[in-house]
C-alpha cells in the first residue's frame, strides 16, 4: 500500500507518514520499502495518537524505541507523565489568562455603572 492509499483509506496525515519514515529509517537501517504493509498500521495509529497528544517527532521516536522493548514500560510511563505535566501547565496558563480577561471585563462593567 502506498502513502497516498493510506492517507485516503485511513485519513493519515503527511506528518504521521514523515514521523513513521523517520522512525523506520532508524529502526530498520537497511533500505526500507516505500510501501506500507498491514503490520505498519498499529505503529501508524500509535504515531497518530501521539501526534494528537502533542508529541514532537523526537518524542515519538523515543516512545517508539521504548515500545519495541517490553521492559521499557517505565520509560513510556515517564514520557507520558512528562507530556501530561506540560499539557497541564499550558491549561493552567490559559486559566490564568481567562481569569485576567474576566477581571478586566468586570472592571469595564463596573466603570459603566
Amino acid at each position: 500500500m502506498t502513502g497516498a492509499e493510506l492517507q485516503r483509506q485511513y485519513q493519515i496525515s503527511n506528518q504521521v507518514l514523515q514521523d513513521f519514515a523517520a522512525w523506520r529509517a532508524i529502526a530498520t537501517p537497511r533500505a526500507a520499502s516505500p510501501d506500507y504493509t498491514s503490520a505498519d498500521l498499529p505503529v501508524l495509529r500509535l504515531i497518530t495518537q501521539l501526534r494528537r497528544l502533542g508529541f514532537t517527532q523526537q518524542e515519538i521516536a523515543a516512545y517508539l524505541r521504548c515500545e519495541a522493548s517490553p521492559a521499557a514500560s517505565n520509560e513510556r510511563q515517564r514520557l507520558l507523565t512528562t507530556k501530561r505535566q506540560v499539557v497541564l501547565a499550558s491549561i493552567h496558563s490559559c486559566e490564568q489568562q481567562i481569569a485576567a480577561i474576566d477581571y478586566l471585563r468586570f472592571k469595564i462593567r463596573e466603570e459603566q455603572n
